[in-house]
């Protein structure tokens, strides 16, 4: 519940303080985070529990890293509604407007920009997610690997993620976001594309599976970022707003997807449970095609105007 706040907030303010390109290189830079934070986590808790047998102490950190990112946020949090409004200090206090609320979120849901974006978003992580709540059962459970080694097959996964959102940081401003999109959705085919060839030449074993979703994160790495800026700024509603729709959506999505996951995964099947991620990476790619369409055609009215 607590993240969900942070989440918009955090994302809202930084589009809000940050020119285009510095805030997709330092959103690149979150969401590293924010994808290899689930996948690293497997290996962290494999090694406490392997130097101390206490899984409680897991707990102790977490609580640890709580108070040490409020005290960060209580130091650094920025204020931007004076920001937004050319003013030295904030607006005073103001009451909530629920008509007003509504009307923005009804507003943003009949934008078919927003909406595509929003859902490009939601279902591209699925494969993500759903590798992070199956790959206990297909490394463990299934291939019956130890804790450790289990943990060990998650550096490939969030290695690629990593040199995906970095590659973003380092060319976000020399190239155009839509470009660096449009980039992004064709890595995204060819991994997907991968993804579904790979257990059908040859047998879907845990490896091949780590291969091919490797190659998607990597992907995805690429493409959250930019899409991600695009998508909160093809609407003139507040960003905070804004953001809080795309979250609960795409949370929603990956939600179904990784139920989903779960259920095709009931008979340990390894090739039903790639051939999904295939499956969702394709669907993506075509949110993904008619947002930046819609996109396109906002900006060249805008341009025109």
């Amino acid at each position: 519940m607590g993240l969900c706040f942070i989440i918009v907030i955090g994302y809202a303010t930084l589009h809000e303080i940050y020119n285009e390109i510095h805030a997709v290189r330092v959103i690149s830079l979150m969401n590293s985070i924010t994808i290899l934070a689930p996948l690293s986590g497997p290996l962290l808790g494999a090694l406490i529990l392997q130097l101390f047998f206490y899984w409680r102490i897991i707990f102790i950190i977490t609580a640890i890293l709580a108070a040490l990112s409020l005290v960060g946020l209580y130091l650094y949090m920025p204020e931007t509604q004076g920001l937004l409004n050319k003013k030295s200090h904030p607006d005073p206090f103001r009451r909530l407007e629920l008509k007003k609320i509504k009307n923005n979120y009804l507003s943003l849901i009949r934008n078919k920009t927003f909406m595509f974006g929003t859902i490009s978003l939601g279902i591209g992580t699925i494969p993500i997610v759903a590798w992070i709540g199956v790959s206990p059962l297909i490394l463990m459970k299934t291939s019956h690997l130890s804790i450790f080694s289990y943990a060990l097959w998650q550096l490939p996964i969030f290695l690629s993620a990593a040199i995906g959102n970095l590659l973003v940081n380092k060319f976000a401003h020399r190239i155009t976001l839509i470009r660096l999109v449009k980039i992004s959705i064709l890595c995204i085919l060819i991994s997907s594309v991968f993804i579904l060839l790979l257990p059908l030449i040859f047998s879907p074993n845990y490896y091949v599976i780590i291969l091919g979703i490797s190659c998607y994160t990597f992907a995805w790495g690429l493409t959250s970022g930019p899409l991600t800026r695009l998508t909160l700024f093809s609407t003139c509603i507040t960003k905070g707003t804004a953001s809080a729709l795309m979250n609960l959506i795409c949370m929603f999505l990956v939600a179904l997807g990784n139920q989903a996951s779960g259920l095709l995964y009931t008979t340990h099947n390894n090739l039903y449970f790639i051939l999904f991620c295939g499956f969702c990476g394709i669907v993506g790619i075509l949110f993904c095609s008619l947002f930046l369409k819609h996109r396109i055609l906002m900006q060249e009215n805008c341009d025109a105007k």
